[in-house]
């Protein structure tokens, strides 16, 4: 090999790309390749990703922006099957689930969503909290079923919106 050989050109990650600038520190540009590919998958959900490999913050963050803005328009009932219509993470949007299966649900798929914490705030009153930071909280609507409380898909929500 001939000393004076071009060497091969260096090859960049497709996550992280450092560009060397003169007289300054080396900066680091990252580019998260899902995010495009996310955005046909969810085309109303048009936040920023938070770096999720599998969609579920994205997924999570479209529930919290759809209840804010059902509350901003003042409806305080939003139907259960217009936040889980998403087949990519609830196959079976109308499936009923009793307040125990919904739960013990969220905590099988909790590394999906991250979670820290699940929790009853009061008789069906769920709160979950993201290693995010931010909090979801589900009020249930339920009807007693041949001795089990059934969830018939309504609830309240006061999320935030984390639009940014």
């Amino acid at each position: 090999m001939s000393p004076f050989t071009t060497p091969p050109p260096t090859t960049f990650s497709t996550r992280t790309r450092t560009v060397p600038t003169t007289n300054k520190v080396t900066t680091t540009r990252r580019r998260t390749t899902t995010t495009l590919r996310k955005s046909t998958r969810h085309p109303s959900c048009s936040h920023r990703s938070f770096g999720s490999n599998d969609g579920s913050r994205e997924i999570v963050q479209q529930f919290s922006d759809s209840v804010a803005k059902a509350l901003r328009s003042g409806n305080k009932r939003y139907h259960l099957s217009k936040l889980y219509s998403d087949k990519y993470f609830m196959k079976q949007c109308w499936k009923t689930y009793t307040k125990k299966d919904f739960v013990d649900y969220r905590v099988r798929k909790s590394q999906r969503f991250e979670t820290l914490g699940v929790r009853y705030l009061s008789s069906n009153v769920i709160e979950f909290i993201s290693s995010s930071g931010w909090e979801v909280r589900y009020v249930e609507k339920l009807k007693k079923v041949n001795g089990k409380w059934i969830n018939i898909g309504g609830f309240d929500c006061n999320c935030p919106s984390r639009r940014d």
